[in-house]
């Protein structure tokens, strides 16, 4: 008789289990949906779109340094990829935008060493530091330089040889005299 009822109690759960997944399915995908309602595309990219890619006043350096980025930044000369090398130029009048060069690379490098290299150097070029975050295999900097100039820097390992560094120089436009 236990035999029984403890079968019973077990098809009951598996039925009831059954008719929760079917209304949990007929709510997300089966219910009247929204005249006009459309559902999203959603695209991952690895980077980012062409479109993005070829944003108006967007010079692309290839592997080289770009235009306005500091010659004596402790960028890796032997790294493994660049990654990004370019330029945005403002569309807006100035001074109401910034510039920006930004170089990502790959380096078999200790992520650690490279973050203090460029920790070193901004607080050397007279910047101060704004923000700054070590999280497991990431780290941040953001430093400014009176109100003129900025500097982010990226540094993250996803394992223990590949390290990716993007550093970002914004430059504030002047007014032509």
């Amino acid at each position: 008789m236990l035999k029984q009822i403890l079968e019973n109690k077990k098809i009951a759960i598996g039925v009831v289990i059954v008719l929760v997944a079917a209304g949990v399915f007929y709510f997300l995908e089966l219910r009247p949906k929204p005249l006009g309602w459309q559902p999203k595309e959603v695209t991952l990219y690895d980077t980012p779109p062409p479109e993005v890619l070829k944003t108006e006043g967007q010079i692309d350096f290839g592997e080289e340094l770009p235009d306005g980025f500091p010659a004596d930044m402790p960028i890796d000369s032997n790294s493994t990829l660049i990654l990004q090398s370019y330029t945005l130029v403002s569309q807006n009048p100035p001074p109401k935008d910034f510039d920006q060069a930004t170089y990502s690379y790959q380096t078999l490098r200790n992520p650690e060493t490279i973050f203090g290299e460029f920790k070193k150097y901004v607080l050397e070029q007279g910047f101060v530091i704004d923000f700054e975050a070590v999280e497991g295999r990431s780290s941040s900097l953001l430093a400014r330089k009176n109100g003129s100039e900025t500097i982010n820097v990226t540094v993250y390992s996803e394992n223990e040889t590949q390290t990716t560094v993007t550093v970002s120089v914004f430059k504030k436009q002047t007014l032509a005299q």
